[in-house]
């Protein structure tokens, strides 16, 4: 598995992408709504400091008008996305979600791109069943498995045997009851998903999506600089995981 880092708006851009290069695997970027008026100008700079970095795109949950999702489109392709994850239009019904995908999915192909579908926590997208529909009925199309909203909504298990050939790109998170986008903090549980998901026989990408930490029930967001501290953490938990599994196949051998 290779594993990535959420672009973090708060902070200056080519510092987010250099932190990027020097610990994860490739960097999603969500073109926040009000900065897509301007992005055109943004691009060679924003380009260039990716550099050959594995960027995928992601399709900001609050853009609706056609229009400015095929802006949006066009913007992330000049970044070199191949890849564009999408919530599903929560006001649709399935058939008009399918309608408009098959509509974007069009100008995907033209420019060379793929539609990676994600699990929501607003009924029905939360369930695999209704993904399964959605994924049928848009050609090319495959599922962005969000970890933590299906582990919240106990939907996990459904994706994992039912759309496990469909899983292209996985966001993970903890979540701690109705809390989700958690820094994983027990090694035994972060461990338990990981080897979950490899069990469905996937090895690409995974996009660390965390943001914050639970206490008593409460959501504690990070600043900035805890936030990276707490993904550093994170990678050597996911190490350690590594070799521990490389531990266990030479004593087998």
């Amino acid at each position: 598995m290779r594993f990535g880092y959420v672009l973090d708006y708060r902070g200056e851009i080519l510092p987010e992408i250099e932190f990027c290069k020097a610990y994860f695997d490739f960097i999603e970027v969500t073109i926040q709504p009000d900065s897509l008026k301007t992005i055109d100008s943004a691009l060679p700079d924003f380009k260039k400091a990716l550099g050959d970095l594995e960027t995928t795109g992601h399709i900001h949950w609050e853009m609706t008008e056609f229009s400015d999702i095929v802006k949006n489109i066009r913007a992330l392709r000049a970044l070199g996305c191949e890849k564009i994850v999408m919530h599903p239009f929560k006001t649709m019904t399935p058939q008009e979600n399918i309608k408009v995908f098959n509509e974007i999915t069009d100008v995907l192909n033209e420019e060379g791109m793929s539609l990676l579908i994600e699990n929501t926590l607003t009924a029905p997208y939360h369930s695999s069943k209704t993904l399964a529909f959605l994924l049928e009925n848009i050609p090319g199309s495959g599922l962005a498995l969000d970890v933590g909203h299906a582990n919240k909504l106990s939907e996990l298990d459904g994706f994992l045997n039912i759309l496990k050939s469909e899983i292209k790109h996985v966001h993970l998170h903890d979540n701690a009851g109705q809390i989700d986008h958690l820094f994983f903090e027990d090694q035994n549980k972060l461990d338990g998903i990981l080897d979950r998901i490899a069990s469905t026989g996937y090895d690409g990408m995974v996009l660390l999506e965390t943001f914050s930490i639970a206490r008593d029930g409460e959501n504690i967001p990070q600043d900035l600089s805890q936030t990276k501290k707490l993904h550093l953490e994170q990678l050597e938990k996911i190490k350690a995981r590594k070799n521990q599994a490389a531990l266990e196949k030479e004593r087998q051998t």
